[in-house]
C-alpha cells in the first residue's frame, strides 16, 4: 500500500467528525509551492542579490544564472538542509509527501552542482529526520503519519545493505493540542523557581558511554532553571536521534521522558495562570484545574521544539486545519485574539503567524469565509498587519469542488510572508471549473494587488485589472443602505441562497409545506424609505449581473445577506429621471417574464413533508437583465469593454454554456 492510499483512507474514515478533511494532492503540491517554494526562490535570490544580479523568478532561472560560485551554491544547501516545516493539524501527513519531493528535487540538483554523490534513501532520510515536523490531537493521525515517512523512506530503498534503523521522528511528529500552550518565551519569562528533576540516577547510566555530554548535564542541573532544563533535554535528544544502537537509545530516552514530564507539568500549572490573566470572566480554578487541562493535551511549543524556537521558529508553516466551530470545543480558546471568529481555523493562522520565523512563509486551505465576513475581520487584520505579501485564491464547491463528497466547501488558499508590518494584499477572481479540468486548476493562477480595495470584513475577489477598475468607479457613490429602512410600505423580496443568479422581486413567490408555512424561509423582505417613490428600479438592480459580480466579488458566494445589499454603491439621488423611468420599466418587464418562466415544483422533505414551490429561471430572461446592465453602464460611465465584461460576467457557468472567449480575451 502507497503511503498515499494510507493517508487517503484514514483521513475519509476517521477525521470527518473532528472538522478534518483529506486535503488533496493537487492542493499540497500548491501550497507546498507558495511557501516552501517561495521561500527557496528568496534564498537564491539573496545571494544573486550580492551580485547586482536580477532576481529569478524560478530556482531553475536561479540555477542557470551563473552567477553564483560553487561557495555561495554550499550556503544555500546548508541553509536548505536546516529548514525547519511543521504542519500544526498534520492529520495523516498529506502535506509530507510534496515537501519531501520538492525538497529532494532541490538537494538532487545542488549535489550535481557541487559534485557530491546523490543517494535517494539517504538524502530522503535526512531530509524525514531534519526538515519535517507535525502535530495532530489525534494519535492514530500521528501513528499513520509517521507510518507514511517510513514507507516513503523504504520506497527508496534500491540496496538493502544500505538500509539503516528508521529514522527517529517520534519528536517530530508529535500528539498534542495545537491550540492549548504556549508558543513563545515571553509569555514563560517570569518562571525563575527551580524544579527538581531527580535525573542522577538516570544520568548515571549512561555516564559511561556519553561522559562530556553527563558533565555538561550535571553542570545545568546545579540550576534547574526552565532555561537549563530545556537545554539538557535538547541535547539528551539530540543524543537519542542519532543513536543507533537501541538499547543506549533506550537509556537515553528514559532520562528524555523523565524531564519531559517535569517541564510539561511546571509548564502547564503556569498556562493555567496565563489563561486566567486574560479571562475576563475570572472564573475562580478548581484544585483539580491541571489535571482537567492535561485531558485537552496541551502542547507547548517551546518545549516540545525548543531547537527551532531558540532559532526563532519555522522556517514553513502549512496545512488544512481543522474548521470546527466554537461550541463544539470544550477547551478554552479564548485566549486567542481571533477567538471572537468563533472557528478553530481562525486560532489555527493566528498560531501559525505566532511560530512562523519573521522573513518565512505561512500557508493554509481554509473555508472561504475568512476572506469575505465581518466575523472573521480580525482575522483578515492580523494576517494583513503580519505579511510583507499576501496572497489569496478563491475556490467555488460548483459545478466541481476541492473537496469531494463535502457539501459547501467553497474554500480560500492563503499564503503569507510573514513581517511585522502591514504589505500588499494580492486576490485571484473565484474560481470555478469542471471536473475535467482540475488537473489546469492550479497552473494559470493569476493574482492582482487588491491593498486599496480591502475593507474590513472583505477581501474582493477579484482576477483581472478590469475588475479593479470597475469597482473604483461604482465605489464612489453612496451605498444603497441610505435609502433601506426597519419598515416601510415599499418592500422587495430576494432570495437569500443564489448560486448563478440573483432573484429579486416585487411579489412573494408561492410556496406552502404540511407545516403550514407559505413563505419559504430563503425568500426575505427588504423594506425601502418611501422618499425613494420606487422600489422597482433597486429591484432592477439587483437582478443585473453587476450586482451579481459584486456579490461574488464580496461575499461568501452563498448567502445573500443584507451586508452586501446594503453596501452595493447606488446613489438613487444621482440617477437621472430618463435612466429610472427605464429601470422600472425594466423591471416590469422582467417580473413578467419572471413568472412566465417560472415552473410549480413538488418535493418531500422529513422535517417539513411535501413542499410546494415556484422555481424560477433567471437565465430565460438574460436578454431583460442584459438591458438592466446597459443602464447601469451609462449610470456608471463604464467603458465599451467594462459593460462588455459585466455583461459577460460567468456566463460560461451562468448560462451553462461553453467557454466564453470574449470574456476570457477582456480580462487579458
Amino acid at each position: 500500500m502507497s503511503p498515499e492510499i494510507l493517508g487517503y483512507i484514514f483521513e475519509r474514515t476517521a477525521n470527518h467528525e473532528k472538522g478534518a478533511y483529506y486535503t488533496p494532492d493537487n492542493v499540497t503540491e500548491f501550497i507546498t509551492s507558495g511557501t516552501l517554494k517561495a521561500l527557496i526562490l528568496d534564498i537564491f535570490n539573496s545571494r544573486l542579490g550580492r551580485y547586482n544580479a536580477p532576481p529569478a523568478k524560478k530556482v531553475e532561472n536561479a540555477l542557470a544564472d551563473g552567477s553564483l560560485s560553487k561557495a555561495d551554491l554550499s550556503e544555500i544547501f546548508y541553509e536548505i538542509q536546516n529548514l525547519r516545516i511543521v504542519d500544526p493539524g498534520c492529520g495523516s501527513g498529506a502535506f509530507f509527501m510534496p515537501i519531501i519531493n520538492f525538497l529532494m528535487q532541490i538537494h538532487k540538483r545542488l549535489m550535481r552542482e557541487l559534485e557530491l554523490p546523490f543517494n535517494p534513501y539517504k538524502t530522503k532520510r535526512e531530509i524525514i529526520e531534519n526538515n519535517i515536523y507535525g502535530v495532530d490531537l489525534n494519535p492514530q493521525a500521528v501513528e499513520i503519519a509517521k507510518l507514511r515517512l517510513w514507507l516513503e523512506l523504504v520506497s527508496s530503498v534500491t540496496n538493502l545493505e544500505e538500509v539503516e534503523l528508521l529514522p527517529n521522528i517520534e519528536y517530530n511528529i508529535v500528539c498534542g493540542n495545537t491550540l492549548l500552550g504556549f508558543d513563545n518565551y515571553v509569555e514563560i519569562s517570569d518562571l525563575h523557581e527551580f524544579q527538581p528533576l531527580n535525573i542522577d540516577e538516570l544520568v548515571a547510566e549512561i555516564g559511561g558511554k556519553y561522559p562530556d555530554h553527563v558533565s555538561r548535564i550535571k553542570e545545568l542541573s546545579e540550576k534547574p532553571t526552565i532555561k537549563n532544563i530545556l537545554l539538557i533535554r535538547d541535547l539528551l535528544l539530540r543524543l537519542y536521534k542519532t543513536e543507533k544502537d537501541p538499547k543506549s537509545a533506550q537509556k537515553v530516552k528514559k532520562v528524555v521522558e523523565q524531564i519531559q514530564g517535569v517541564l510539561q507539568k511546571t509548564m502547564s500549572g503556569h498556562y493555567l495562570q496565563f489563561l486566567d490573566k486574560r479571562n475576563s470572566k475570572r472564573q475562580v480554578r478548581k484544585a483539580s484545574a491541571l489535571a482537567e487541562l492535561e485531558k485537552h493535551h496541551p502542547f507547548h511549543w517551546i518545549l516540545e521544539f525548543n531547537d527551532v524556537f531558540s532559532k526563532g521558529g519555522f522556517d514553513v508553516v502549512l496545512g488544512n486545519p481543522p474548521y470546527v466551530e466554537f461550541g463544539e470545543i470544550d477547551y478554552p480558546l479564548y485566549q486567542f485574539k481571533t477567538a471572537e471568529c468563533g472557528n478553530t481555523y481562525a486560532p489555527f493562522f493566528e498560531r501559525a503567524i505566532n511560530i512562523t520565523k519573521t522573513g518565512r512563509y505561512f500557508g493554509y486551505i481554509v473555508p472561504i469565509s475568512a476572506v469575505c465576513t465581518d466575523r472573521m475581520a480580525t482575522l483578515q487584520k492580523m494576517l494583513i498587519e503580519n505579511s510583507e505579501e499576501l496572497m489569496v485564491s478563491n475556490y467555488d464547491d460548483r459545478p466541481d469542488k476541492i473537496f469531494k463528497g463535502l457539501e459547501h466547501c467553497r474554500s480560500s488558499i492563503i499564503f503569507g510572508h510573514k513581517t511585522g508590518n502591514d504589505g500588499k494584499v494580492f486576490s485571484t477572481h473565484y474560481h470555478r471549473w469542471y471536473a475535467e479540468e482540475r488537473g489546469k486548476l492550479f497552473k494559470s493562477m493569476s493574482f492582482v494587488d487588491v491593498t486599496d480595495l480591502v475593507k474590513s470584513g472583505v477581501i474582493p475577489k477579484i482576477g483581472a485589472e478590469i475588475e479593479k477598475e470597475i469597482l473604483n468607479k461604482i465605489q464612489g457613490e453612496k451605498t444603497l443602505s441610505t435609502v433601506i429602512v426597519p419598515d416601510s410600505k415599499l418592500f422587495l423580496v430576494y432570495h437569500n441562497a443564489p448560486q448563478y443568479w440573483i432573484r429579486a422581486m416585487n411579489f412573494m413567490p408561492e410556496f406552502r409545506n404540511e407545516k403550514g408555512q407559505t413563505v419559504s424561509p430563503h425568500n426575505k423582505q427588504l423594506f425601502i424609505s418611501e422618499k425613494v417613490g420606487s422600489v422597482e428600479e433597486i429591484i432592477a438592480v439587483l437582478n443585473s449581473s453587476l450586482f451579481y459580480w459584486f456579490f461574488v466579488c464580496n461575499s461568501n458566494c452563498r448567502d445573500l445577506v443584507e451586508r452586501e445589499i446594503k453596501n452595493f454603491p447606488l446613489n438613487m439621488e444621482n440617477i437621472s429621471k430618463e435612466m429610472r423611468r427605464t429601470l422600472t420599466d425594466l423591471c416590469r418587464e422582467l417580473m413578467v417574464d419572471y413568472r412566465r418562466n417560472s415552473k410549480r415544483k413538488e418535493t418531500k422533505y422529513k422535517r417539513t413533508g411535501k413542499v410546494v414551490y415556484q422555481e424560477f429561471n433567471p437565465k430565460a430572461s438574460k436578454s431583460i437583465i442584459d438591458k438592466i446592465d446597459k443602464v447601469l453602464a451609462r449610470h456608471y460611465r463604464f467603458s465599451e469593454k467594462e459593460a462588455e465584461y459585466i455583461k459577460n460576467f460567468d456566463l460560461r457557468f451562468r448560462m451553462g454554456e461553453e467557454p466564453d472567449i470574449k470574456q476570457k480575451q477582456l480580462m487579458d
